[in-house]
């Protein structure tokens, strides 16, 4: 009896804090600025965004590199005869270290950008697959290997390899020290901090980009494969009821209310 008692009681409370976060969510007028062309975007294809610590939103194009302040669109591109500027036009990945760097990866090459100098610096030349910073340490995904950039000797070293002439397309570093290696047809991988062999949790993948959710203090990491578009969902630690519970109920009340809202 007192079980049960419990549980009405667990289901109320749960029921209480769920409408409370939807009416709070309802009540935010929620609005939403564009930028294209028209504003100084430099091309309409967006590759990749970045925040910086400065609270300014980095944009890497098929046509260069652009930063927005809140009011106005700047483009880097690169110049012929500046070795400074950016290397390549076609950006594709952009990471930084919170201290005034920008990592930047074109299909030409990658390239540090400080941000108060704001000059360029090319530290590889060539295609890179994929970049991450992550501990201090930028690391740079290649055919069959990870990289780590030596900031002290401005050097791009080994830092990892896989079995095999694998591509790693995608990286990222959890708060455990995990490195989490996504490929080109081969899966996905991770190297456990302090291992040297990593262990295939996904074989056979196309996974060509990682980022992590956190939730309530779950951390998931959501992979998407390219072929067939499907999504694979994974979670550390393993994903409560009452977490997905709470979750599912406030994002159907919310499309339920707006969808009433539209209505009348």
């Amino acid at each position: 009896m007192k079980n049960i008692k419990h549980q009405n009681i667990s289901r109320i409370t749960l029921f209480l804090i769920s409408l409370f976060w939807v009416t709070k969510l309802v009540a935010q007028d929620i609005s939403f600025n564009y930028l294209s062309t028209e504003n100084g975007l430099s091309q309409f294809t967006a590759y990749c965004l970045y925040k910086d610590e400065l609270g300014r939103i980095w944009i890497g194009t098929r046509d260069g590199l652009n930063v927005y302040n809140g009011n106005w669109v700047r483009s880097y591109k690169p110049e012929r005869g500046n070795e400074h500027s950016i290397v390549g036009k076609d950006v594709r990945r952009i990471c930084g270290d919170g201290k005034g760097h920008l990592y930047i990866q074109t299909i030409e090459g990658i390239c540090i950008f400080d941000m108060y100098s704001e000059t360029f610096e090319t530290i590889q030349k060539g295609p890179g697959h994929s970049i991450t910073y992550s501990s201090d340490t930028l690391l740079i995904g290649g055919n069959g290997s990870v990289y780590y950039y030596d900031v002290l000797n401005h050097q791009v070293k080994p830092y990892c390899s896989l079995e095999g002439d694998i591509q790693v397309s995608s990286l990222l570093k959890d708060k455990t020290g995990r490195l989490w290696l996504g490929t080109r047809g081969d899966g996905l991988y991770c190297l456990r901090k302090g291992e040297m062999k990593q262990l295939c949790v996904l074989p056979q993948s196309n996974v060509f980009n990682l980022f992590i959710i956190i939730f309530l203090k779950v951390l998931y990491f959501a992979i998407q494969n390219r072929s067939g578009g499907k999504i694979h969902l994974s979670k550390l630690p393993a994903l409560s009821r009452m977490a997905m519970s709470i979750f599912v109920f406030i994002l159907v009340i919310v499309l339920i209310v707006r969808i009433i809202r539209r209505a009348f």
